[in-house]
């Protein structure tokens, strides 16, 4: 894989943290899932009228790293979770101890009635010491066999054999491209009690897909640490598809050393739909959900002009129909703008080469993790507040420890920021008003329907957007 001159600057970042108190010796204990996600009860709660400005910073205290989770020495399917294919094809992958445990999927319609059976395959990795456990991956909807899933239906499955062996699970393809949808967005969650109750409170919350925009183990190189996260997010990420870009902690550098095995696990474990984007790597690909196409682009990947990356987003962006899908959206780990005084700067670098392409496809929003505070940003291109420019999230709340330190004053383009554990959801409209969408973001502590950011947007596509503006 070509790695871009500037990855070397992030290897203080990519250090694995000292032993602490809160990682125990005990590591090889096993959890289960519900007692983890109650972990979060027992946290501090933000004011629901905090300031465009606040740092609140609940969940920051008490903050644990949960116990590491071995595999299971058995067949039994674990660590499940989903992922879009390509249009009607979803791709189901886990993982057991047993070289022979089917890779196959029962699935249908109706609860307990598998009509159809998927088979996959079943490939293990290796680094340093640690040997994964047997990773099966099941594509559903082979078009030359069972036929693609249907648009916004209710599929029923159980993984590991013709009738399964695991309990049954559920998920619900996309709706339909007229049809409104909910996409939450989040990043840099690690394996900890906020992330516990991140993930516990995604799990009530209506959504269609994740994506996710890096930073999602930080397994650090320690590869145990892989399936401890894995396990914890199985109770969400097996129902619903979660869509990935790296973040650097995926490339796993050793003690701030090159990694000798760049993006090795990431590319194990969440293979994304790089073939059906026409991408000639993992890390970098696009997809559409109902009215939005996503560009997932890579910080770590050679982004310069003439190089792979480049030439693909220019590619897909020229294939882009923005009367099927008015939405444009960049997802990438690195932010372009904030105002936190950590990793001030450090996209710098991914912007200068790749802004004014996005900004000549008219894109609409950029979402990115990295920081791990919240903020939104008024439509920005070059430095300066645009109508016609991109309006930029950063989502980095989902669990690792929050960076409470903005620069003072509030610039007037900061829109929110605020240091706290949570989440946003996009919710786009459907019918004539697809150009529409509601941006809310949720911190964990609040109560249920309490939002502590709300902003409507309107797409370039779209009619109401100004005229310079619209595509």
């Amino acid at each position: 894989m070509a790695r871009h001159p500037a990855v070397a600057r992030y290897a203080p970042f990519l250090r694995r943290p000292p032993c602490t108190a809160a990682r125990l010796s005990a590591q090889t204990r096993s959890f289960r899932a519900l007692a983890l996600l109650a972990l979060f009860l027992a946290g501090a709660a933000c004011p629901p009228a905090a300031s465009a400005g606040g740092n609140c910073t609940a969940g920051l205290r008490g903050r644990a790293r949960l116990l590491l989770r071995q595999i299971a020495q058995s067949a039994q399917p674990q660590q499940v979770h989903i992922s879009l294919a390509g249009a009607g094809r979803v791709l189901v992958w886990w993982v057991t101890a047993s070289s022979t445990a089917p890779a196959t999927v029962a699935y249908g319609e109706k609860r307990g009635q598998y009509t159809k059976v998927a088979s996959g395959g079943v490939t293990r990795y290796k680094i340093n010491s640690y040997t994964s456990g047997y990773i099966h991956k099941v594509l559903l909807g082979q078009r030359w066999k069972d036929g693609l899933l249907k648009p916004a239906t209710t599929y029923y499955y159980r993984v590991g054999g013709a009738a399964g062996v695991g309990p049954e699970r559920a998920f619900k393809t996309l709706p339909r491209w007229t049809q409104s949808i909910n996409v939450a967005v989040m990043a840099d969650m690690d394996s900890t009690t906020a992330a516990a109750a991140t993930v516990s409170r995604l799990s009530r919350t209506p959504h269609s897909l994740l994506v996710f925009p890096g930073d999602l183990s930080y397994a650090n190189g320690h590869q145990p640490d892989w399936d401890t996260w894995q396990a914890l997010i199985q109770p969400a990420a097996s129902l619903r598809p979660w869509m990935m870009a790296p973040g650097n902690h995926e490339d796993e550098a050793d003690e701030g050393a090159p990694s000798l095995n760049p993006f090795k696990a990431y590319n194990a474990r969440w293979p994304m739909p790089s073939t059906a984007s026409g991408s000639p790597s993992n890390l970098f690909y696009s997809f559409d959900s109902s009215s939005i196409h996503w560009v997932m682009l890579s910080c770590y990947s050679d982004y310069s002009q003439g190089s792979a990356q480049y030439n693909w987003l220019q590619a897909d962006l020229a294939k882009v129909n923005r009367t099927v899908t008015p939405w444009l959206i960049a997802a990438f780990h690195e932010p372009w703008y904030h105002s936190n005084k950590d990793h001030q700067g450090s996209g710098d670098d991914m912007r200068m080469e790749l802004e004014l392409i996005l900004y000549a496809a008219k894109t609409d929003l950029v979402v990115c993790g990295h920081v791990h505070a919240y903020e939104r940003t008024l439509p920005l291109f070059n430095n300066a507040q645009d109508p016609c420019g991109m309006v930029h999230l950063t989502v980095g709340t989902a669990g690792a420890d929050l960076y409470t330190s903005f620069l003072s004053p509030q610039p007037a383009w900061s829109a929110f920021r605020q240091a706290a554990y949570g989440f946003g959801v996009l919710g786009v409209g459907g019918g004539s008003s697809r150009g529409e969408a509601v941006w809310r973001w949720r911190r964990n502590s609040d109560a249920a329907g309490v939002v502590a950011d709300e902003v409507k947007l309107i797409s370039h596509a779209s009619s109401k957007a100004p005229s310079q503006c619209r595509v």
